[in-house]
């Protein structure tokens, strides 16, 4: 007889029978019907694994369209993640920065002269990498999203 290794199921036996469970660190146990391999078990076990996978943290307080929402995308884009790491940092500690002041803030309801007077109360080389992380951030809401008024929010800043 074959077995089927199956990764979170325990086997379990008693005098009458083997029962199997599905069983990942941090979720309940969930018991599997019928034998592995069978249409009904591997349905269970599909249903199981699918339930049981770790959910991003703080995504159910992220609301679409804030600033908030778009540092996490960005984050997770490619046009972040290929950038050199010394410039990951740099742009995560601006972002986190404008995140904790402004991050429940709509993207698109930001006035242009917003950036202006950030950008004034920074001296030039903090400013210039402020300006180019922000850039690279609306760069990515705009592409993601898309609607129109962020792109017009958009567009009236770079003026």
């Amino acid at each position: 007889m074959t077995r089927i290794k199956l990764e979170y199921v325990h086997e379990y036996r008693s005098r009458e029978r083997t029962y199997y469970y599905f069983r990942r660190r941090g979720f309940k146990r969930v018991r599997l019907p019928g034998l592995p391999g069978s249409a009904e078990f591997m349905a269970a076990y599909q249903q199981a694994l699918s339930a049981s996978q770790p959910k991003e943290i703080g995504a159910n307080r992220t609301r679409p369209g804030t600033v908030n929402a778009a540092v996490v995308g960005f984050y997770q884009c490619l046009a972040f993640r290929e950038t050199a790491m010394g410039t990951q940092l740099l742009r995560r500690r601006i972002l986190e920065h404008f995140r904790a002041d402004h991050g429940d803030k709509r993207i698109a309801t930001l006035p242009p002269e917003f950036i202006r007077r950030m950008l004034d109360r920074m001296g030039p080389g903090a400013a210039r990498n402020w300006l180019k992380t922000l850039r690279a951030l609306l760069d990515f809401a705009v592409a993601r999203d898309s609607p129109a008024t962020i792109q017009r929010a958009v567009s009236s800043w770079r003026k």
